[in-house]
């Protein structure tokens, strides 16, 4: 298995690998080996760092790369990310290298050589490529950028599966796109691929690049295992049909199985049976993710179903290459979801196991924070403090935005212990997978209404409908705000032994400032603590007076004094109601309040 990694390098290498399976007669590729075909062309980009218009430049040996209208391109700066300045000279460069015999091994044959460079106002630059929003699902992640490349000095049969890493300067393998060759497909979504002897792969910025050979994936056997996460998929497309009483195509069976998760379009496992198997296992070494997949076949071979388990909880996405029964490559299918969704171990579904902090998640999760520079390296360091890997580092138009990949755990579980801990918000409307969104706030906006009774007078009704939460310190155990606004009671007089009470002051409202009057807790589990004191005179026309104090708190007892931490279900919603009946009956009332953040 080759799981995918997205760590971008300048220097970094990808590499080309050939799974071939058994297969008909060959393709023959005959590239020339001669010296380096390098070319070079400007790339117009707008205000906001975008390609202007399709850009593209070739090699002069058939090799090609294209950039679409509307994918960012941004340099590195200092680490992170950043749009290039408007005006700016961007110069990209394809080189292709020629391809010599000494170059090939007993296992692996190198198949293609090239370098994409770039530069800035005549200065080489690191440069990334991020496709544009609102792109469909694509059998690969797809930056915006596609190169062709003509595949060199090998014989190439039908079928075989080109798969495309980066090689980090660590010697970790980034895999960022496959193909099969001359297969026809079942698409559920677009694709880049390949035909003949070329193959098409989206490359995520510049550095140099390689391709070799490498065997087919023949996947450790196994039993399907009690105690995990499984999905089924029953989906699996079929050439099989019937003219009069002959059955033309078909039976069709799953020899390569691909998983991956459908938010970020990562692959994060290449699976493959031989030839007896019912059920192969690997497993992706950045995040001790588990895979199993069991494959149902009928009596003719035909595969029917597949059954996937693994010890995280993804909604995952299939890409299959099926062959006939004499062993060839005749359909590759991607993008099959799943019959019903992800199952628990105990067979019940989830319906949003990523909203789930208790919930294993594998895969690289991208994390987008509305910040300055400052703002986000500090969210950034909240990760790293805590082991985590960090890659993919960008800052463009006030969004800082890195990823992360080597723990099986879900964005959910980082959002209610990292996060919200740290005043981030999730922009719910915007997370999807493993992808989330995130805004900073340390205050809130919000209304608060007591319905009170004082010595057997009333009820009074005390709101406060422009309540705000200014923070005053930050701990690590709970946060302690301000709490600001207007109050205003009524009614505004009352009858009590024959007399009328009327509000003494000249306003029925008051302004409210309580330092420290709003407490969230942290731990053990979020909640919220609070108090409102005031006190409102009445007077009658024969000179008599009503003081009624308001000193409305969260009690669970009086005496001893107890607080009374009202739960809630997350750092950032407020929202509550409690009655203070630990007092005598003639004297409390009920609160209910709503707050919402207030996002930078």
């Amino acid at each position: 298995m080759k799981p995918k990694s997205r760590y971008l390098s300048v220097w970094a290498t990808i590499l080309v690998a050939m799974l071939m399976g058994n297969c008909s007669s060959p393709t023959n590729v005959n590239r020339d080996t001669g010296q380096q075909a390098s070319q070079m062309a400007v790339i117009a980009l707008d205000t906001n760092s975008r390609v202007a218009s399709p850009f593209f430049v070739a090699s002069g040996s058939g090799d090609t790369l294209s950039i679409e209208a509307g994918t960012t391109i941004l340099k590195d700066e200092s680490g992170a990310y950043s749009p290039i300045s408007p005006g700016s000279k961007v110069e990209i460069t394809l080189n292709v290298q020629k391809i010599s015999a000494a170059q090939h091994a007993a296992d692996s044959l190198l198949v293609a050589a090239f370098s994409i460079t770039g530069k800035i106002d005549g200065v080489n630059s690191d440069l990334v490529f991020q496709r544009k929003t609102g792109d469909t699902q694509s059998a690969m992640p797809n930056s915006g950028a596609a190169l062709r490349i003509v595949l060199s000095n090998s014989t190439i049969t039908r079928g075989a599966k080109v798969s495309f890493y980066k090689i980090l300067a660590s010697g970790a393998k980034s895999l960022i796109g496959s193909v099969v060759l001359d297969v026809p497909e079942k698409s559920l979504g677009k694709r880049v691929g390949g035909e003949g002897n070329s193959a098409t792969v989206s490359p995520d910025g510049t550095g140099n690049f390689q391709g070799s050979y490498l065997p087919p994936i023949k996947s450790d056997e196994s039993s399907f295992p009690p105690g995990v996460y499984w999905q089924t998929y029953s989906n699996i497309p079929d050439t099989t049909y019937t003219i009069g009483s002959v059955t033309i195509g078909g039976p069709l069976f799953v020899g390569q199985v691909s998983i991956g998760e459908p938010s970020t379009h990562e692959l994060l496992a290449d699976l493959g049976f031989s030839s007896t198997a019912t059920c192969v296992t690997g497993n992706n070494p950045n995040d001790n993710s588990q895979y199993w997949v069991e494959r149902t076949q009928d009596a003719s071979g035909k595969t029917t179903k597949l059954k996937v388990g693994s010890n995280a909880a993804n909604k995952f996405y299939l890409n299959l290459i099926l062959y006939s029964k004499d062993g060839l490559p005749v359909l590759y299918a991607y993008g099959l979801k799943s019959d019903d969704g992800v199952h628990a171990p105990d067979g019940s579904v989830l319906d949003d196991p990523y909203s789930d902090p208790d919930k294993p998640i594998a895969g690289e999760k991208e994390l987008h924070f509305t910040a300055d520079l400052k703002l986000g390296r500090s969210a950034q360091s909240l990760f790293e403090a805590r082991g985590f890997e960090i890659s993919h580092i960008s800052f463009e138009n006030g969004t800082y935005s890195f990823s992360t990949r080597n723990k099986l755990e879900g964005r959910a579980k980082w959002e209610k212990d990292i996060l919200e801990k740290n005043h981030w918000s999730p922009v719910r409307a915007k997370c999807d997978g493993n992808v989330g969104y995130y805004k900073y706030s340390n205050k809130f906006q919000g209304k608060i209404k007591i319905t009170w009774t004082f010595g057997g007078l009333g009820p009074f009704t005390i709101t406060i409908d422009d309540a705000h939460l200014d923070m005053k310190d930050d701990g690590a155990d709970e946060t302690n705000y301000t709490l600001t606004g207007t109050a205003t009671i009524s009614p505004t007089s009352f009858n009590f032994g024959g007399s009328v009470y009327t509000l003494s002051d000249d306003s029925p409202s008051k302004a409210v400032n309580e330092e420290y009057g709003f407490k969230v807790l942290k731990i053990p589990s979020p909640a919220v603590r609070w108090g409102y004191s005031e006190v409102w005179t009445f007077s009658a026309a024969n000179g008599s007076k009503w003081a009624i104090p308001v000193n409305y708190e969260t009690l669970a007892h009086l005496s001893p004094y107890t607080p009374y931490d009202v739960p809630i279900p997350d750092l950032f919603t407020l929202d509550g109601t409690f009655n203070m009946d630990c007092l005598m009956p003639a004297y409390g009332g009920t609160a209910t309040w709503t707050f919402t953040p207030i996002t930078e």
